[in-house]
């Protein structure tokens, strides 16, 4: 369903041209036994990341540019369209392994820059920026998640990611805590973002 939906939307926003993908080693500071092992692998079978072989630091805190790779990952394993025009952030040059992706999230309006023309890639996301981001990005293309009834003790109807934190935990793709928060200023881990990431592959871009 993505698949038609993301072309049908992006046809006046890309021109036409192919990207290729490479399917790279594993990591090697993802052993097989790692609770997050198999969302790594998917994401690096399907061509949305690509692994180097070496590391993959992933309890590092997830960035900008992290999120920006992995949307774009999934825009393009669906799309084959790519974009014509430059790199709009005065701060991403042409040999930054983001540029691409901070393109393409660019040219969907799901990511954007800040007022003096940066994108600040290195700047690390929480949870309820990325909840935002993730169903922008799905928005965009064409998928209206349906609400949940969140009852996140910190999360009221008033706040300003409420309506997107409904509708990704709805979706099961973003889970709360224990204690009923959802602790939205907690920054997000690499493996926790690639975790959230494959569940979206497997549910709408498979």
């Amino acid at each position: 369903m993505m698949r038609k939906i993301f072309s049908a939307v992006l046809i006046a926003v890309f021109a036409l041209g192919v990207s290729s993908v490479s399917f790279a080693a594993s990591f090697s500071d993802v052993p097989s036994n790692h609770w997050a092992y198999g969302s790594v692998e998917k994401l690096v079978k399907d061509g949305v990341i690509k692994a180097d072989g070496k590391n993959f630091n992933g309890n590092s805190n997830a960035t900008r540019y992290d999120m920006a790779i992995m949307l774009a990952g999934l825009f393009q394993k669906v799309s084959k369209e790519k974009i014509s025009a430059s790199n709009p952030f005065n701060d991403v040059p042409e040999n930054t392994p983001a540029y691409e992706a901070t393109k393409i999230m660019a040219a969907l309006g799901v990511m954007e820059g800040y007022g003096d023309g940066s994108f600040q890639g290195d700047k690390e996301i929480d949870r309820q920026g990325f909840a935002l981001t993730l169903d922008q990005f799905l928005k965009t293309g064409g998928l209206e998640l349906t609400s949940a009834s969140v009852s996140y003790s910190d999360v009221p109807q008033n706040h300003w990611a409420y309506k997107a934190i409904s509708r990704v935990t709805g979706e099961g793709f973003m889970d709360g805590y224990s204690d009923g928060t959802f602790k939205g200023s907690n920054k997000i881990t690499k493996f926790e973002l690639a975790m959230i990431i494959a569940k979206v592959d497997d549910k709408y871009f498979s």
